[in-house]
C-alpha cells in the first residue's frame, strides 16, 4: 500500500495489490485496485479477468446473506448456484 501511494502510476503493483486484497476478501478493496491498474492499462486482460471475479465473488456473498436472511429462498438459492455453477 505504501508502495502504490509513493508510485501512482505503476500499475504492476495495483495488480498485485489488487490480488492480496481479493485471496484475503477485501473485494471493494482489490476492485478499487483492478479499476486502477485499469485506468492506466485498458488493455491489462488479467486485470479485467480478476475485476470479473471479484464482483462475481461480491454477487455470491450478496446471494448468501440474502438467503440467510430470508430462510433459504429458493429464488437467490437458483441465481447463487447459476452463479457459481456457470450461467447456462
Amino acid at each position: 500500500m505504501q508502495y502504490t501511494r509513493k508510485h501512482p502510476h505503476y500499475s504492476d503493483a495495483w495488480f498485485k495489490l489488487g490480488n492480496i486484497y481479493y485471496r484475503t476478501g477485501q473485494y471493494p478493496a482489490a476492485i478499487t485496485a483492478y479499476e486502477n491498474v485499469l485506468q492506466q492499462q485498458p488493455k491489462h486482460e488479467k486485470s479485467w479477468y480478476n475485476l470479473a471475479l471479484t464482483r462475481v465473488k461480491q454477487a455470491e456473498q450478496v446471494l448468501t446473506k440474502g438467503e440467510a436472511q430470508l430462510g433459504g429462498n429458493r429464488r437467490l438459492s437458483n441465481l447463487k448456484s447459476r452463479i457459481v455453477n456457470g450461467i447456462k
